[in-house]
């Protein structure tokens, strides 16, 4: 397949299997791979350089069509990140369906298809339609429900919310169907950080190896080591270094150093993923906030699961105007409020904030005014 006919083509690709089952099928067949990653917006083309007569031209080849693909093996990484993935199962022996006779289903679909075609052609709107996405799906995946929203829209009746539904649960199934092998490790990597702020390389890697059914313990016919890791991590910018466990000095990983790209790469929609990485983040980069102090910001009463309402900005993020000063030109963050009893003088009378220093990843609960005593006796044991 060199290019798409123009005119509204469909192609149906059945046993894509067989272009992309392998490795050395998947190099073989990189030019089929380069049409259809570069297909999927209306428009594209791609480009081949073709020799004529002792000149090197390059053609500029039409690449859109809608496509549909079927198989039994998973997608090349960049043509399943362009996809809807729709997973299907060999029907059970006590399930019966009705047979297909192309006899009898084409007048049926040939009658389907004119209706969807009269209809389309009076929705003079709809290639500029613009719907509205559920949060998360972003990018890519917007770029290809956008089309199928703005049809669910203009169909109207209860379609919106069921394109909706399916786009959420399609692009969830669709991202880890596309989860390279880096963004995988970084996942397992944040697992088995569990809250910690350093890992020895060691005790990371047997955390790595002991997971259930574990990848890493079989990398071409060995498990993962130092220096595998290492170089599957260079290409996110994070590199071991010597850490400090007990009086020993070994090399190893600080979370702080994954937090850009666990933010970047990870979805971080599931709770304790997310509230991991913004915790890491935070010690990372909480430095002395050069901001006036503001003590009567609202707090957004939403519940962040432990029965602590947080305070938020508009983008979501705690808000950095809260700075409680702690003394010595230090300050510290009101990242939310709740109830209980103040660590510095346990008493529970009163405004009571959770409150993170410049150096502590935890929130500690405290009144305002016991903040820079209760920091100030933190920093001296």
């Amino acid at each position: 397949m060199r290019c798409v006919a123009e005119g509204g083509a469909t192609i149906l690709y059945d046993e894509i299997d067989a272009l992309f089952g392998t490795a050395a099928r998947e190099e073989a067949n990189a030019d089929v791979r380069s049409i259809l990653n570069g297909g999927y917006r209306r428009g594209a083309k791609v480009h081949r350089c073709v020799m004529v007569g002792k000149r090197v031209e390059v053609e500029q080849l039409n690449a859109f069509a809608p496509v549909a693909l079927a198989g039994l093996k998973n997608l090349p990484d960049a043509l399943a990140s362009r996809a809807i993935i729709i997973r299907m199962r060999r029907r059970a022996p006590d399930e019966t369906v009705e047979s297909w006779r192309e006899r009898r289903v084409r007048p049926v679909g040939s009658e389907l298809c004119q209706r969807i075609t009269n209809w389309a052609a009076r929705q003079a709107d709809l290639a500029s339609a613009e719907p509205g996405m559920p949060s998360g799906i972003v990018d890519r995946a917007a770029e290809c429900w956008d089309p199928l929203l703005a049809v669910a829209d203009a169909a109207g009746g209860d379609w919106p919310k069921r394109a909706r539904e399916a786009a959420v649960h399609l692009v969830a199934g669709g991202r880890e169907e596309s989860t390279s092998s880096g963004v995988e490790l970084l996942e397992h990597i944040r697992e088995a950080f569990d809250g910690a702020d350093l890992l020895a390389t060691e005790v990371l890697l047997k955390r790595l190896h002991e997971r259930a059914e574990s990848p890493w313990t079989d990398m071409r016919g060995k498990p993962l080591n130092d220096r595998g890791l290492a170089r599957r991590l260079k290409a996110y910018g994070i590199r071991s270094t010597k850490i400090r466990v007990g009086e020993a000095t070994p090399r190893g990983y600080r979370a702080e150093d994954f937090a850009e790209s666990w933010k970047r790469y990870l979805p971080l929609s599931s709770g304790e993923g997310a509230e991991q990485v913004e915790r890491v983040e935070h010690a990372s980069h909480c430095k002395p906030l050069d901001v006036p102090h503001v003590p009567d910001v609202p707090l957004d009463p939403s519940s962040n699961g432990s029965g602590a309402a947080l305070a938020r900005d508009a983008a979501g993020h705690p808000d950095p105007r809260m700075a409680v000063d702690l003394g010595g030109g230090q300050f510290g963050t009101i990242v939310g409020a709740t109830v209980g009893d103040c660590e510095q003088c346990g008493r529970s009378d009163g405004a009571l904030y959770l409150i993170r220093g410049t150096r502590e990843v935890a929130a500690n609960l405290l009144h305002e005014v016991c903040a820079a005593a209760f920091f100030i006796s933190e920093r001296r044991r």
